[in-house]
């Protein structure tokens, strides 16, 4: 009884505050790695496993527990070994809140970030949670039905598929459960009277100093996202325009060569055509990033900084992606010898 009540915490604790934990854990580059590369994706559920889940499926129900469901032994059929407890680990590393055999791992966090304010929103959360089951236990007057209740009451929070799928997206839309794709509409939550409300009575942190993560997590969104804007730029000016320019002058210089031997009608131009077009097309994307982000610097002074940021998440980062794929274009197109940048191919080579 006392793990059920502990877990019907948790998933009411998660369930509550999914927005709060996906605010815990946002940052400019977390963005690209939830959802890719083994990374859970930015809508927060808890993954529990088949037997975890039978049990709690069997619960909401009103079904009476098996006498053998807590305890399910592995049945190995050879001599001399004794029997195991079944292996209930996770092995779907797509969960962001996933039971794990003996504890709950909250994986959504990046490999750079400091855990405090993560591990703080957890324990938020789990004594939200614990709050939640202890009112539903005066409420009901009885703890294994206080415990139905909580779990049918969370149980939009649980998933067991495959959170990369496009189909849990719009699953999780009709639960209801928040999804936040980009950091700087995520911490938004930190702002929400409800947040501020639970932190406050938990004596956690008082609004002051909320709002306070809240800023400095915005600021250092901006700063991120601003400084990689002006690192591309330079990388373009400094490295893919030159190398680009130097190809169009040989490109070019062949096809003069060609004209003077096999006369005009007879020129192949395509190379020359295809950088040439591939530098004006350079040149266009990295003027709309400026245009960009002087008008970011405009919206910093006049809107206020979560404007700002909203603004460099769905509009300057975008641009930024599209400046990219030219430059990766002209990447594959530009003599080796012309290239000072390691090419994708040779990263895996340089010490």
């Amino acid at each position: 009884m006392r793990f059920l009540s502990f877990l019907t915490a948790v998933l009411l604790g998660v369930h509550r505050n999914a927005g709060l934990l996906r605010a815990a854990i946002g940052s400019y580059s977390n963005d690209f790695r939830l959802g890719a590369n083994e990374a859970p994706p930015a809508i927060i559920s808890i993954f529990l496993g088949n037997q975890l889940s039978q049990i709690c499926d069997d619960l909401a129900a009103g079904k009476d527990l098996a006498d053998d469901a807590g305890n399910a032994m592995l049945q190995l059929g050879v001599d001399g070994l004794p029997e195991l407890k079944q292996d209930t680990t996770d092995r779907n590393r797509t969960s962001p809140f996933a039971f794990t055999g003996n504890k709950f791992e909250f994986r959504a966090a990046g490999s750079t970030a400091s855990v405090s304010f993560p591990l703080t929103c957890v324990n938020v959360a789990i004594a939200d949670g614990i709050d939640a089951l202890l009112s539903l236990i005066e409420e009901k007057g009885d703890i294994m039905e206080a415990v139905r209740e909580g779990i049918r009451q969370s149980n939009p929070i649980r998933f067991e598929g495959d959170n990369y799928a496009d189909a849990w997206v719009e699953e999780a839309e009709k639960r209801g459960l928040p999804h936040f794709r980009k950091t700087a509409h995520a911490l938004q939550v930190l702002n929400d009277d409800n947040t501020v409300a639970l932190f406050e009575r938990l004596n956690v942190l008082s609004a002051l100093e909320l709002s306070s993560q809240y800023h400095v997590k915005l600021e250092q969104y901006i700063t991120h996202v601003t400084i990689e804007a002006d690192m591309l730029q330079q990388m373009v000016n400094q490295f893919v325009l030159p190398a680009a320019i130097a190809e169009r002058t040989a490109a070019c210089a062949d096809v003069a060569a060609q004209v003077a031997v096999f006369g005009s009608d007879n020129t192949d131009r395509t190379h020359a055509t295809v950088i040439h077009t591939l530098i004006q097309d350079l040149h266009q994307q990295n003027k709309a990033l400026q245009t960009m982000l002087s008008e970011n610097l405009q919206l910093g002074e006049t809107s206020g900084e979560q404007v700002q940021a909203e603004h460099l998440a769905l509009t300057v980062a975008p641009q930024m992606e599209q400046l990219r794929e030219v430059c990766d274009r002209i990447e594959m197109i530009v003599d080796d010898s012309r290239w000072r940048l390691p090419k994708y191919r040779e990263m895996l080579f340089q010490n």
